[in-house]
């Protein structure tokens, strides 16, 4: 079965420049990243985890409602600098999330 990360496409961007980041999300929400990129296009979210899921959503997700992001997988948003993102686990849990942004030059 294919997973997410095999089905969405890349997002065409054409910046020149790159900011990679790893946080670590608990059960409190935890802004990803941490400090956004200026002039931010795009953002690539991974799930570094091995075991478990991260939600994504606003300030107030949690991982009842926030959308899922199964380990090893990735998702790709269009965003500008101004949105913010957060991640979350279910409680007990700790994952690494990796981020890459894309600015729009």
């Amino acid at each position: 079965m294919a997973r997410r990360f095999d089905i969405i496409g890349v997002i065409d961007n054409t910046g020149s420049v790159f900011q990679v980041n790893a946080v670590t999300v608990t059960a409190t929400a935890t802004k990803l990243p941490t400090t956004n990129l200026d002039n931010r296009k795009a953002i690539s979210v991974r799930n570094w985890s091995d075991t478990y899921t991260i939600y994504v959503g606003g300030s107030d997700v949690t991982s009842a409602t926030g959308f899922p992001i199964l380990p090893k997988e990735s998702l790709p948003f269009a965003m500008s600098n101004g949105a913010q993102l957060y991640g979350i686990c279910a409680t007990g849990e700790t994952a690494e999330v990796r981020t890459i942004e894309i600015d729009n030059s």
